[in-house]
C-alpha cells in the first residue's frame, strides 16, 4: 500500500465522522412515544378503490394480513369516537406510523390527523403540513401488512444551530 493511500483512508474516515456529527447537531431529536389508539386505517388498491379498513387497537397496532402482490396505499383518520375532540387532545395530534410487510422493508412516516396527510416532523415551521395524502407501498404477496401508530415525542436539546 502506498503512503498516499495510508493518508487518504484515515482522512476520509475522519471527514465522514465530522460530517455525521455536524448533521446530528442540526437535526432535532424525535422519538416514538406511547401507542396511539382510536385511529382508522384505510387500505386501498392502486389503482382502484378502498379494500379494507381497520381501527388500531389499544397497543396502537393494525393488521391487514397477507395481501396479493401489487400496489397499495394507506390513509389514516380519527375514529368516530375522536371526531368531536379538539386538535389539542392528545388522541388527534400528529403521530408516527411504522409499517411492516412492504417490499423494500419497513416504512416510517409521520401523519397529521387534522390535515390528513404525511408531514415532516423535523420541519422548522409549524405551519400547514405539506406531504402526500396517502402512504404508498408495494406488497410481495407473501408477508403480512402490519403496523403500529405511535405518538411523536420531540426531545429538547441544549445544542443551538448557529
Amino acid at each position: 500500500m502506498s503512503r498516499r493511500a495510508v493518508f487518504i483512508i484515515p482522512a476520509f474516515v475522519l471527514i465522514c465522522l465530522l460530517s455525521m456529527a455536524a448533521a446530528a447537531q442540526k437535526a432535532p431529536a424525535s422519538t416514538q412515544g406511547a401507542p396511539l389508539k382510536g385511529v382508522d386505517v384505510k387500505l386501498g388498491k392502486a389503482p382502484g378503490g378502498q379494500i379494507a379498513s381497520r381501527t388500531v387497537d389499544s397497543d396502537g397496532k393494525f393488521d391487514f394480513g397477507v395481501l396479493p402482490a401489487g400496489s397499495y396505499y394507506l390513509t389514516f383518520s380519527p375514529h368516530e369516537k375522536l371526531k368531536g375532540h379538539t386538535p389539542e387532545n392528545n388522541s388527534v395530534k400528529p403521530f408516527m406510523v411504522v409499517i411492516n410487510g412492504a417490499i423494500g422493508g419497513m416504512i416510517r412516516q409521520a401523519w397529521d390527523l387534522k390535515a390528513g396527510r404525511v408531514f415532516d416532523p423535523f420541519a422548522k415551521s409549524a405551519s400547514k403540513p405539506e406531504g402526500p395524502e396517502q402512504i404508498s407501498l408495494e406488497s410481495d404477496g407473501v408477508h403480512p401488512l402490519t403496523g403500529v401508530c405511535l405518538t411523536v415525542v420531540k426531545s429538547k436539546s441544549n445544542i443551538t444551530n448557529n
